[in-house]
């Protein structure tokens, strides 16, 4: 592989052959002298911005749930009432893991016991995402577009939901007679009709 050029850091060369080869080859089989050879560089460089393994991954997980809350945030922009914003935040989580698969695997499937827990204080950055679908909860309630419920509660809810359904797709462990956009589609509909109010 070439040598990042003059616009893109060493320390994001790093990131994107982490997430290359965490696709490849599993949380197992990576190492640094690996990351560093997919690059061109070698493995004291790395060391130079990540101390080891772990903290190279766990700045993955920064990185991923930053660009999960900048898509989702954009989503939350597109509508002005807040049914409508929840459903494109809820596509946009979807279209998220979809699209980026390897940050998806770390952010949310890799198991603690792989590696060092990530750090409890940087937890508050990954629950931004969550708190986005909170606030829109309680919106949507008090607008009585959806039924009263406990927002952050539910919010982890629907979060779950979706997480199931795109993990499913990426492990490629759907029912293969499943059309897994129609799949998708049914999920996010299904969500979104469990938080209407009861008639």
């Amino acid at each position: 592989m070439a040598e990042p050029d003059t616009t893109t850091s060493l320390r994001d060369a790093i990131l994107g052959a982490a997430r290359d080869l965490l696709l490849e080859d599993g949380y197992a089989g990576i190492s640094m002298r690996k990351v560093a050879d997919r690059i061109g560089y070698s493995a004291t460089s790395i060391y130079l911005y990540f101390r080891n393994k772990d903290a190279l991954f766990h700045a993955l997980i920064d990185d991923g749930m930053q660009r999960l809350n900048e898509s989702v945030v954009a989503a939350q922009a597109q509508a002005a009432e807040p049914l409508a914003r929840l459903r494109a935040m809820c596509a946009a989580y979807v279209r998220f893991g979809l699209e980026n698969p390897a940050y998806y695997e770390v952010m949310f499937n890799l198991h603690p016991r792989h590696m060092t827990r990530y750090p409890r204080d940087r937890y508050r950055t990954a629950r931004r995402n969550l708190d986005l679908f909170a606030t829109e909860l309680e919106a949507a309630a008090l607008q009585g577009q959806t039924q009263p419920c406990d927002a952050r509660t539910m919010a982890s809810v629907v979060w779950a939901s979706l997480h199931g359904a795109v993990t499913l797709v990426l492990a490629q462990r759907l029912d293969f007679r499943l059309d897994p956009d129609a799949f998708l589609d049914t999920t996010l509909a299904h969500v979104l009709h469990g938080l209407l109010p009861h008639s």
